[in-house]
């Protein structure tokens, strides 16, 4: 899979919080105010999506190999 595979493969809040985060600029308390959440919410999730995409990206990987 592609990075964009990848990121489609999240959920909902992990992909939304991980592109306005990491694809998009905002900074963490942006996104928090935006989505009614806590700022330590949102850097979890940009987190937990980050370790996600990793996870997914290197099985990816070593399926092709």
């Amino acid at each position: 899979l592609d990075l964009a595979a990848a990121v489609d493969a999240l959920t909902p809040r992990l992909r939304d919080v991980f592109v306005l985060h990491d694809v998009m600029g905002f900074r963490a308390a942006e996104i928090a105010e935006q989505l009614g959440l806590a700022e330590l919410t949102v850097r979890s999730h940009v987190a937990r999506a980050r370790s996600a995409l990793r996870d997914r990206l290197r099985d990816d990987g070593d399926r092709g190999r």
